[in-house]
C-alpha cells in the first residue's frame, strides 16, 4: 500500500507570488528590531523567509540574491565574501583573454600538474561543444535572440575557470546545463538592459558572481561528478530502495518489465531534474530544495554543536569558522588553492533532498509508469515528464521534504533525530 503522506500531491500552497528580491534582501539583512529596544534579532525573519522560499519560491530577480547564500549554507563574513568575489573576478578576467598564447600555455601546464583528467585543450573543446547545444527553453536562450550568444559565450567561461578551480572533476557532460539557470538569474534575470549584460552589472563582476555561486552549487553535487560518477551509481541504489518503501507495487512493475535497476533516472539525478521539468518549475524546484536544505542545515549544526559541547567534544560544524578564511587562492592559479571544505552532514542532507525529490516526481506519475510495458516505453516516458503545472517545482520539493521525514522519523539515528526535530514539514 501507497503510504499516504507521500501522495498527498493535493496539498494547497500559498496563492501569493513567489519571494521577491526586495522581500528576500529585507528580511535577510535587516534584522528585527526588539520591542524593548534591544539588539537586533535575524534568526526568526530568516527562518520564516526559508519556509516562504521553500512554499512559494523565488521571484527571477531575488535568485541573485539568494542562491549563493542558500547553496553555501553559511553567512560568510564580509572580508571573506570580498576576497571570494575578487579571486573569481581575476579568474574571470583571465578567461577573457584565455585563447592568448601565453594564457592557455600557463593554463595547460598548471591544468596537467593540478590533475587534469585530460589535455586542458580537449576539456576547453567538449565545454564549448556543449555550451553551444545550449537548451533554447529560456528567453535569454531562445534560437534569434540577442542574448544567446553572450549567454554561450559566458557559460563557456564560467566552465572553463570551474575546470581550473577543480580540476579533479574537470568538465561534465551535463554542468552546462546546471550554470544555465546561474546564468539567468545573474546575467539576464533585470529586464533593464545594456551593451554589456541584461543585469545591469558590468560583465566581469557579474560573470565573477554567477562563477561563484555555481561554484558553491557545485560543492552540493560535487561527488556526482567526480571520474567514474560511482555516486550516481549510489544514489540510483538509493532512489531504489525509497521508491521500494514508498510503493512496493510500483516497485515490482518496475522490476517486471525489466526497469527495475532505476538507470533510466540517471539524468534526473544527476542534473537535479533540469530536464524533466519546464525551465521555470526546475528553477522553483531549486529555490525551495535550497531553502528546506538551508532549514535542515541550521538545524543540524545546532544540534551537533549541542551534543558535542555536552560530551566535550570538537564539532564538525566549526569548521564553517574556519572555512571563513580559507580563500579561494586557486581562482588565482596557485597551487595553493584547495576545494572548500564543507561539513559531511550539509552534503549528505542535499544528497537526500535530491534522492527524494527525484522518487517523488516518479510517484506523481506512478500512474502513467505502471501502464509502461518496457524499459524502452519508461525512459520514453521520463524523457517526457516536463511537468508545467504552476506551483509544480515547489509541491515537487515539498513532497521530497516529506519523504525525508518520513524515513527520519523511523531511523534512531542521532543526525537523523536531529533533522526530524527540526520542525520544518
Amino acid at each position: 500500500m501507497v503510504l499516504n503522506v507521500w501522495h498527498k500531491r493535493s496539498r494547497v500552497f500559498p496563492s501569493a507570488a513567489p519571494v521577491d528580491a526586495a522581500a528576500w534582501t529585507n528580511a535577510w539583512t535587516c534584522g528585527v528590531r526588539c520591542s524593548d529596544g534591544g539588539s537586533e534579532r535575524k534568526g526568526d525573519e530568516r527562518t520564516k523567509l526559508l519556509r516562504q522560499v521553500a512554499e512559494r519560491g523565488l521571484c527571477r530577480d531575488a535568485r541573485r540574491h539568494a542562491w549563493m547564500v542558500l547553496s553555501s549554507c553559511m553567512p560568510a563574513a564580509d572580508e571573506y565574501a570580498d576576497s571570494m568575489q575578487l579571486a573569481a573576478s581575476n579568474g574571470m578576467q583571465m578567461m577573457c583573454q584565455i585563447n592568448a598564447d601565453s594564457i592557455h600555455a600557463a593554463l595547460t601546464e598548471w591544468y596537467r600538474k593540478h590533475g587534469g583528467t585530460e589535455e586542458w585543450a580537449f576539456t576547453l573543446q567538449r565545454i564549448n561543444t556543449d555550451t553551444a547545444r545550449l537548451t533554447h527553453e529560456p528567453e535569454f536562450l531562445a534560437s534569434g535572440s540577442a542574448t544567446r550568444a553572450q549567454a554561450v559565450a559566458s557559460s563557456s567561461r564560467v566552465l572553463a575557470l570551474y575546470s581550473l578551480c577543480d580540476p579533479t572533476v574537470g568538465y561534465c557532460q551535463g554542468m552546462s546545463d546546471l550554470v544555465a539557470p546561474v546564468l539567468e538569474a545573474y546575467l539576464f534575470s533585470s529586464r533593464d538592459t545594456n551593451s554589456d549584460t541584461s543585469s545591469g552589472v558590468p560583465g566581469p563582476e557579474a560573470e565573477a558572481q554567477a562563477f561563484l555561486c555555481f561554484w558553491h552549487i557545485m560543492q552540493l553535487l560535487r561527488r556526482s561528478f567526480l571520474s567514474g560518477l560511482v555516486a550516481v551509481h549510489e544514489d540510483i541504489a538509493a532512489l531504489r530502495d525509497l521508491v521500494c518503501e514508498a510503493d512496493p507495487t510500483l516497485k515490482r512493475h518496475l522490476e517486471t518489465i525489466n526497469a527495475g535497476g532505476f538507470e533510466f533516472a540517471f539524468q534526473m539525478l544527476l542534473l537535479l531534474l533540469r530536464r524533466e521539468l519546464q525551465w521555470e518549475q526546475a528553477n522553483q524546484l531549486w529555490d525551495a530544495l535550497l531553502a528546506w536544505h538551508q532549514l535542515l542545515h541550521v538545524r543540524l549544526a545546532a544540534e551537533c554543536d549541542s551534543q558535542c559541547h555536552c560530551r566535550g567534544e570538537t564539532c564538525v560544524a566549526e569548521d564553517n569558522a574556519a572555512f571563513q578564511h580559507e580563500y579561494l587562492s586557486v581562482l588565482m592559479v596557485s597551487s595553493a588553492g584547495c576545494v572548500p571544505r564543507y561539513p559531511s552532514y550539509s552534503r549528505d542532507v542535499f544528497r537526500e533532498l535530491r534522492i527524494a525529490a527525484a522518487a517523488a516526481l516518479l510517484l506523481a506519475h506512478r500512474t502513467q509508469l505502471l501502464k509502461c510495458t518496457s524499459v524502452e516505453a519508461v525512459v520514453q516516458l521520463a524523457n517526457q515528464f516536463h511537468d508545467t503545472a504552476p506551483g509544480s517545482g515547489v509541491k515537487l520539493a515539498y513532497d521530497a521534504a516529506s519523504l525525508m521525514q518520513h524515513r527520519i522519523q523511523g531511523k534512531p539515528d542521532a543526525r537523523d533525530a536531529a533533522t526530524a526535530s527540526c520542525g520544518c514539514i
